[in-house]
């Protein structure tokens, strides 16, 4: 509605009441000139409402800094930001002005504008449609942990180099796991002030090929929990020498994240790090035989004893030889029947023709030996297996021994044999027992002697 006063670009604006601007329509500011903006005072702009500031946009650049602060809160909707100058911007409230700038007028605001801004007013500011880069990043440690966490996807991903190196403390926790797949990378990610202050559900959310990019001293700075969260993805996407860099904290890796370790990044680490629980047990075949032969002598007792028929069975003919005797006393019986014929035969001291290894395997576990593993037994090693564990065999696995390796069996072991044991042995076997043995069967009490059956002798 248009006022009694006729009002025109000559008007002395100074002689209005805050009242009579109210009452003023933007038809009757159309004619705003610059001498009567600048003749504006905080009194006088109190009266403009958001309906009529737009009015005086292409003039606004003349009013007086100390005047501003009469824009009220709900009018400063009104402002063209573009119109303003940065001394202008500068003048504006944080906590009443600034902070009820519309998304869209922030957005509007020019990065020379923004950088005019107080930097402990920046927080003030609604960012959801802000170009990130307008947020220089000598200012961007100022931006609060609510501004933070609100950031889209655009803006993470339009984040620079600079405005990343100044994420601080407080605001690397703000992060959201809904953020991380958006930025471009995290190399800019600083080891004091950012990485060990990731909330856990954004590092678990970090893209695989991001995650592997990070460098040793980052992998390094993760803390307990954070590997915690560590997904199998992201572990695949670590090279060895990265996995090396996570150092103590590999015992915080999940069962279900080591299933990331491939055959390329498994064998450098220290694998005495590898202590938490079940961590072992959820190693697979391939990765057991993706083990280097150190790995492989670091094994525990404890682990060994953990070790499955699956597991077992990746162990390859290389690496049999490293498993030290108190492992291999470790194995469950039923473990060590699972192991390749290959590899059962490798476990011997190639060196001095005798082997802890075999001298280690228990009664219990002899059980389990299938023939396949006892005929690759070695003549120079089958000596060391303990009698108990010979007289242990199963007599399908006693037949099975070639008749070079039988003869090397010291003569003691055959005095416990049991009769379905001697019946079992070959022709072959008994022949090269009776021809050219050492007095193995010298020994044989009447119930043994018993058990001979006529094939033996006619052999």
């Amino acid at each position: 509605m248009a006022t009694t006063i006729k009002f025109t670009g000559t008007t002395d604006i100074s002689v209005m009441s805050a009242a009579e601007i109210a009452k003023l329509t933007p038809a009757d500011l159309a004619l705003f000139s610059k001498t009567q903006a600048a003749a504006l005072t905080s009194d006088l702009l109190s009266g403009f409402s958001a309906t009529t500031l737009p009015a005086i946009a292409g003039v606004f650049k003349y009013v007086p800094t100390d005047a501003l602060s009469g824009i009220s809160s709900k009018a400063i909707s009104g402002l063209v930001v573009k119109s303003l100058t940065t001394e202008q911007i500068a003048a504006l409230d944080g906590g009443s002005q600034l902070a009820a700038l519309s998304s869209t007028q922030v957005a509007g605001l020019s990065k020379a504008q923004i950088l005019a801004i107080a930097p402990d007013d920046i927080a003030n500011l609604n960012l959801l449609g802000a170009t990130i880069t307008n947020i220089d990043s000598t200012l961007f440690d100022n931006l609060s942990n609510a501004q933070i966490a609100k950031l889209t996807s655009t803006q993470i991903t339009g984040l620079n180099a600079a405005q990343i190196l100044a994420i601080t403390v407080d605001q690397a926790s703000a992060f959201t796991a809904a953020q991380a797949p958006s930025f471009k990378a995290m190399t800019g990610f600083d080891v004091t002030n950012v990485i060990p202050n990731l909330d856990t559900k954004f590092v678990a959310a970090i893209p695989s090929k991001i995650f592997g990019a990070l460098s040793i001293s980052q992998l390094g700075a993760l803390t307990e929990d954070q590997v915690k969260a560590l997904t199998s993805a992201q572990v695949a996407a670590l090279t060895a020498a990265k996995v090396v860099g996570l150092d103590t904290d590999l015992a915080a890796l999940t069962p279900a994240a080591l299933a990331g370790l491939t055959t390329s990044n498994i064998n450098t680490f220290d694998f005495t790090k590898l202590s938490g629980d079940n961590q072992f047990a959820a190693l697979s075949s391939v990765q057991i035989g993706a083990l280097s032969n150190t790995q492989i002598g670091d094994i525990s007792a404890d682990q060994a004893g953990a070790m499955t028929a699956v597991q077992i069975a990746g162990l390859k003919v290389g690496q049999a030889p490293y498993l030290k005797a108190a492992e291999v006393a470790a194995l469950k019986p039923a473990t060590l029947g699972a192991m390749s014929t290959a590899a059962f035969g490798a476990l011997a001291d190639t060196g001095s023709g005798d082997s802890a290894q075999i001298q280690a395997i228990t009664a219990d576990q002899a059980k389990f030996i299938t023939p396949a593993q006892a005929k690759v037994l070695a003549a120079g090693v089958i000596d060391s297996l303990a009698s108990e564990a010979f007289n242990a065999l199963a007599p399908a696995t006693l037949a099975a021994i070639t008749v070079d390796a039988i003869d090397n069996v010291a003569a003691a072991a055959f005095a416990g044999l049991t009769a379905a044991q001697v019946a079992a042995l070959t022709p072959a076997q008994f022949d090269v027992l009776t021809q050219g043995g050492s007095g193995q069967l010298a020994n044989f009490t009447s119930t043994q002697s018993a058990a001979i059956t006529t094939a033996q002798i006619k052999n």
